[in-house]
């Protein structure tokens, strides 16, 4: 066999298998596009309240505290390991 046609026979195998998983997509996407819209449907039925708005966005905001509390955290410990590494060095 010709070490030459193995690469070509694969990339004909392997383009054979992606039309058939394109076709299979292509068949099978009219059903998704139903299914899509009536979860669209419930979704748009859902009512978000001023209380839960305040919820949500109260709790994104202390998620943003959080967050920099603990950069500001991190920062302090890091200034203070670099300013701790020469006394490391001299001996100290």
């Amino acid at each position: 066999m010709n070490t030459t046609t193995t690469p070509l026979r694969l990339t004909a195998a392997a383009s054979v298998v992606a039309l058939a998983v394109t076709l299979a997509g292509c068949a099978t996407a009219e059903q998704a596009s139903v299914v899509g819209e009536s979860r669209a449907h419930v979704a748009s039925q859902v009512v978000v309240t001023p209380a839960m708005h305040r919820t949500l966005v109260r709790s994104a905001a202390d998620r943003y505290v959080n967050e920099l509390l603990v950069r500001a955290r991190m920062a302090t410990e890091s200034a203070a390991a670099v300013d701790d590494y020469p006394s490391q060095l001299n001996g100290r």
